[in-house]
């Protein structure tokens, strides 16, 4: 459990440094952000003991402008046999602002012509389980994955040991009997993780 709190500990700290590099605008610098959504991020592992999965609850607000956000919460750690863990981030190799667009997976309408305010209470209020499209969101780079980073740690105590998982190929890092099984989108109400 000690080996968690230090990994995701390193998360937050790089995610705080990257963030300080993005041009997101806060509250205290005197913009005013429309209702936040909360979003639940799973992600399911088949492996030779069954399906494992685990999940983060995230904040997004958006600025009423349209030029800004801020994104609450943590990556999703998936405990694995044999004390492994796999994190998925809440950034992608298209954006480090991945997290911030996770409502592109949702199918819905009706959201032309209404305020920010509006078209956010409308997607938070979305029900079901969607799929988080693997290709098909829009992004800068429209031909690159959409899916987040997925990563490890060869070593649970060394922040330094963290490597990238290619989601296709879990059996490299893990071994025989691992495949992503899926990783979806739910609106939720429940606490940011």
């Amino acid at each position: 459990m000690m080996g968690r709190r230090v990994i995701f500990g390193a998360l937050v700290s790089g995610a705080a440094l990257i963030m300080t590099g993005c041009g997101m605008q806060t509250e205290d610098m005197g913009f005013l952000y429309g209702p936040p959504y909360y979003a639940k991020l799973k992600v399911e592992v088949d492996t030779p003991e069954g399906v494992k999965s685990g999940y983060s609850v995230i904040e997004v607000t958006w600025e009423k402008s349209g030029r800004g956000f801020k994104v609450r919460g943590e990556a999703v750690a998936v405990d694995l046999p044999g004390g492994q863990v796999l994190f998925a981030l809440l950034r992608s190799e298209a954006s480090v602002d991945w997290a911030a667009y996770l409502h592109q997976n949702i199918d819905i309408t009706g959201l032309d012509g209404l305020a920010v305010e509006e078209q956010y209470r409308r997607i938070a209020a979305v029900p079901g389980v969607w799929p988080v499209k693997r290709n098909g969101r829009t992004t800068v780079n429209s031909d690159v994955d959409n899916y987040p980073y997925f990563v490890r740690f060869k070593d649970t105590n060394d922040p330094k040991s963290v490597e990238q998982v290619d989601p296709d190929d879990l059996v490299k890092s893990f071994g025989p009997g691992y495949r992503l099984n899926r990783l979806t989108l739910q609106m939720t109400d429940e606490p940011v993780t």
